[in-house]
């Protein structure tokens, strides 16, 4: 939300202007988004046999825009999660293995008792693995990658043409 406020601040948009903002956010990520189902089926697995699923993710939305994210493309699968955290909420992420540290505080659990799965071989597996985890690296297809540098490509040529340059941040 901080992001979004940001944003419309400095683009002189009255306060309003962040819900409406943050709802294009969201819709924009419901339309490019989709559910993995082989980790559909392995969250759907876990739960039923007692297990609990926990959501971590260093992204710029909140924990509550990525349940509403995730119950509009899935309803059953949002009744799967047990938590989220996000670097948006706690301040801390994956990358810099803080955020392992954090969920093992709010959960009241300790290392042994996690397996993460994650596509980022640092943040998801090495910085899980220095933290106690179990860990298994779940890569992003190259079809798919080849489909977010493409979108990105996209994105970035869009925002050039309105004349801002957002190369610098704006990365797969």
């Amino acid at each position: 939300r901080e992001v979004v406020r940001t944003a419309a601040r400095s683009l002189g948009l009255p306060p309003e202007a962040e819900t409406t903002m943050l709802d294009a956010e969201i819709d924009y990520e419901v339309g490019n988004l989709r559910m993995n189902p082989v980790l559909l089926d392995l969250i759907a697995d876990v739960s039923e046999n007692g297990g609990k699923v926990i959501l971590m993710s260093d992204m710029y939305l909140g924990s509550a825009e990525i349940m509403s994210i995730i119950k509009r493309l899935d309803a059953r699968a949002s009744s799967l999660i047990h938590a989220i955290f996000s670097s948006a909420d706690c301040i801390v992420n994956k990358r810099s293995g803080k955020m392992f540290a954090f969920v093992e505080t709010e959960l009241e659990l300790p290392p042994s008792a996690f397996f993460h799965i994650g596509d980022a071989l640092d943040g998801d597996v090495y910085k899980s693995r220095e933290a106690g985890w179990r860990a298994l690296h779940f890569p992003v297809s190259r079809v798919e990658v080849a489909r977010r540098n493409e979108s990105l490509a996209a994105f970035n040529g869009e925002m050039r043409r309105l004349g801002h340059d957002l190369t610098r941040w704006s990365k797969v």
